[in-house]
């Protein structure tokens, strides 16, 4: 994710996030504990989380400044968000990076180890199989959600795949489900 967001600086953009954890304010909003649960208890963030005795979160508001802008948001979220975020306002487009098949992970850790991502690289057989898994059942619970599948066969290969479906978002008239303009 991280390499991604490096790939595509400049060109896609990520919501600037909320933290209680001073001293990050050149990246951050930060705000207090109380503040932060006051936007909790209003529905303003699209996902929060709690870490080592500090909150964070990504508003929406953050998204609509961006989106208002006329810059491309890119959002890596949690699927259970995106029944709150598939709504008029935000209209995303949703891209499901699933794990490659266990025999192309082998494929590629004897033939081209450095084109999986390092999380991949150290799977062996029944991890890879859960992760399919699990990818599978996230998949088939939020599947009126998403527009594009792209499997993982490769860092460069994924990212050149995300590129071109977002490329083409951005280049070309899209529609959204009447039901998400209902929501606003």
């Amino acid at each position: 994710k991280q390499w991604y967001q490096r790939r595509v600086r400049g060109k896609y953009f990520i919501p600037t996030k909320h933290t209680t954890k001073t001293g990050k304010e050149s990246s951050f909003v930060v705000c207090t504990k109380k503040e932060f649960q006051e936007m909790v208890k209003t529905d303003k963030f699209i996902e929060y989380s709690k870490c080592n005795g500090y909150y964070y979160g990504t508003s929406f508001q953050s998204v609509v400044d961006l989106i208002v802008s006329g810059r491309v948001c890119l959002l890596d979220v949690h699927p259970q968000c995106l029944p709150h975020i598939c709504t008029g306002t935000l209209r995303p487009h949703v891209i499901f990076v699933e794990p490659a098949t266990e025999e192309r992970i082998k494929d590629l850790k004897h033939n081209n180890p450095d084109a999986l991502p390092l999380s991949q690289r150290k799977f062996h057989g029944s991890e890879v199989r859960e992760l399919r898994f699990n990818s599978e059942r996230l998949l088939r619970r939020y599947t009126e959600f998403v527009d594009t599948i792209i499997t993982l066969e490769g860092l460069s290969y994924a990212a050149d795949l995300i590129d071109q479906v977002t490329d083409r978002i951005v280049s070309q008239p899209t529609w959204i489900p009447k039901k998400w303009l209902q929501t606003t």
